[in-house]
């Protein structure tokens, strides 16, 4: 079979559905056509061989029938496909925050939120603690952070945790915008 030979037997199991039968094997198929109309010489000659072992080795598929395109597993899964990339209207959409907003939490999810922050919070102020010299001065701002951080922690655990959830975003936050503060640009004189 030479080279028209294979591209008309690649166009025939494409009209026969080779593609709905064996997906990746016809698009393994497709990347070396595509790939052999790059090249020339042996190399060229070696991918169309690939892809006459290949298609050889497709399963026999009849031909198309419009409405039937897909087999019944792949049929589901390509109108699920279908119906995600629709844009919901404004009222489905609305209908649809409605119904999120109104959904309780779930109690499990609850605790474990409460447990992860309490943990997170725990671990940024042991991080913090770290970084404290071991003699600072009075006026030291690592040692007052480590302080206010502490006191913080006694009198009110739960403020705590919302207070290190703020900083995580605003760290986050800074993280995303490329970090540092922004800086004037110098006069020139």
């Amino acid at each position: 079979m030479n080279e028209d030979g294979v591209l008309a037997a690649l166009a025939q199991a494409r009209v026969e559905g080779a593609a709905a039968c064996d997906p990746v094997g016809f698009a393994v198929i497709e990347a070396l056509a595509r790939r052999a109309a790059h090249q020339q010489g042996e190399a060229r000659v070696l991918l169309l061989q690939r892809m006459r072992q290949r298609l050889a080795a497709l399963p026999a598929a009849g031909p198309r029938v419009p409405g039937h395109d897909a087999p019944a597993p792949l049929a589901a899964l390509i109108e699920l496909v279908d119906h995600l990339g629709r844009t919901p209207t404004h009222s489905a959409a609305r209908s649809t925050q409605a119904a999120i907003a109104q959904a309780a939490p779930l109690k499990a999810v609850a605790a474990f939120k409460g447990t992860w922050s309490r943990l997170r919070a725990d671990q940024r102020l042991r991080q913090a603690m770290a970084q404290v010299p071991a003699m600072p001065g009075p006026l030291n701002s690592l040692s007052l952070v480590n302080r206010m951080l502490q006191t913080m922690r006694e009198v009110s655990p739960e403020y705590l945790d919302a207070f290190m959830a703020h900083v995580d975003t605003l760290l986050w936050l800074e993280q995303a915008s490329g970090g540092g503060l922004p800086t004037r640009p110098q006069r020139k004189a």
